[in-house]
């Protein structure tokens, strides 16, 4: 019976460790300064004077400094926000009662006018049949 071969849709199951192209040593430290990924060797040549932490010291910071901003955002921001957005919901309630309010009030004075015009409307038609009827 033969062996089946597994396929790796990302290529080999092995973890790929990127290599430095100035030492062919494995990149296993992050310059803070120049926020790039360096090898050991490159901490005590061309990064001496640098910042930097070994990957995992730099992720458990960065993660750490993640949780911080989320939570900032979460407790502050988002209350902040919460809070805008009940004041104006409150604004477009009272805005809306204030708008019916106003509708009503015009609703009342073309009333007024049409009742008005009507009132004219008879006394001339009135007038006007009783010009007609004289000769």
């Amino acid at each position: 019976m033969a062996a089946s071969k597994t396929k790796y849709p990302l290529g080999s199951p092995q973890e790929h460790i990127e290599m430095c192209k100035s030492h062919v040593l494995p990149i296993d430290v992050i310059c803070e300064d120049c926020d790039e990924f360096i090898c050991g060797k490159c901490t005590k040549t061309d990064h001496k004077e640098h910042e930097w932490n070994t990957l995992p010291t730099a992720a458990t910071q960065r993660r750490r400094d993640l949780l911080i901003f989320l939570t900032q955002i979460k407790e502050g921001d988002l209350l902040g926000i919460d809070e805008k957005i009940r004041k104006v919901s409150k604004q477009i309630t009272e805005n809306e009662e204030l708008c019916d309010s106003e509708i009503k009030k015009l609703q009342k004075h073309v009333d007024g006018i049409m009742a008005k015009l009507t009132e004219i409307r008879g006394k001339n038609e009135r007038g006007l049949r009783g010009f007609g009827g004289k000769k």
